[in-house]
């Protein structure tokens, strides 16, 4: 039981793998173009990004819609909801955690964050296995947000935790870590 303003309301104690029986409605929003993905364990079911600059907020509940209406789902049919945690764009990071707490609690599924750098280490070792993963993403004015995963994407074998700085400090630290 969660009390907020003096209500009490339910927490879902549903498991993830009971969740994830469901179809996953997945929303990345951290950085210039947003995406939205409906996928079950072995399927695919709607991907889509779209360039959204600045327009996270008019672009990301259409796009949503979009999504669940491939399926013809309502959200309760939901498994979860999944969103990326960033490092990213602070504005964009809002809207999404904002939208996917809101559809989450609203359907009554279960909300999962996703760490975007894990996520993107993750994906990258299908394609490099037994290599260590360097993930970036643009930070603007402070150079790029960083973090070096070792060869297993773990937690627990993160070599560099996110961070940001300019291009040499980057190499530098890689460098330092890598010897």
């Amino acid at each position: 039981i969660v009390q907020t303003d003096g209500k009490k309301h339910r927490c879902l104690t549903q498991s993830l793998e009971t969740a994830l029986l469901r179809p996953l409605l997945a929303i990345e929003t951290s950085g210039p173009s947003i995406g939205v993905a409906l996928c079950s364990e072995n399927e695919l079911f709607f991907e889509e990004n779209v360039m959204a600059d600045a327009a996270h907020g008019r672009a990301l509940a259409p796009l949503i819609r979009k999504a669940l209406d491939a399926r013809g789902l309502r959200p309760a049919e939901l498994g979860a909801v999944a969103i990326s945690l960033g490092p990213g764009s602070w504005t964009g990071l809002r809207i999404g955690l904002s939208a996917a707490k809101a559809l989450a609690w609203g359907a009554g599924v279960t909300l999962i964050g996703v760490p975007s750098f894990e996520a993107l280490a993750h994906a990258a070792a299908q394609h490099a296995p037994d290599y260590a993963r360097l993930t970036l993403r643009d930070a603007r004015s402070e150079g790029f947000f960083f973090a070096l995963f070792g060869e297993t994407c773990d937690v627990s074998d993160r070599l560099i935790k996110e961070s940001a700085a300019h291009s040499s400090e980057i190499i530098a630290a890689v460098e330092k870590v890598m010897q």
